[in-house]
């Protein structure tokens, strides 16, 4: 297939209006979200969040996170899970 201006096949890019943009390649973290530049995850950024780390504790963690990346990361978790669809399920009596 090629490549698509630079960026390689098989590598997807999330939120590429915005920068840093949170990339899935499957040579990295096996595909998982990440940081582009990095292979600092999404969900590593979120499970910081929920330990209770500040945006100010994880940037002093990694250093080659800006808060921008980790808005980045959590736009894109949440425009995630906005595009998931529950519909509730239908027991039948017996």
């Amino acid at each position: 297939m090629g490549q698509l201006g630079n960026i390689p096949a098989g590598v997807f890019v999330f939120m590429a209006m915005t920068k840093p943009n949170i990339i899935s390649d499957p040579k990295i973290m096996v595909g998982q979200p990440v940081i582009e530049g990095t292979r600092i995850t999404v969900s590593l950024i979120l499970r910081e969040l929920a330990r209770g780390s500040s945006v100010d504790d994880i940037i002093l963690s990694f250093p080659h996170l800006t808060r921008e990346s980790v808005k980045a990361a959590i736009d894109f978790a949440r425009e995630s899970i906005e595009d998931i669809r529950a519909y509730p399920s239908v027991s039948k009596a017996v």
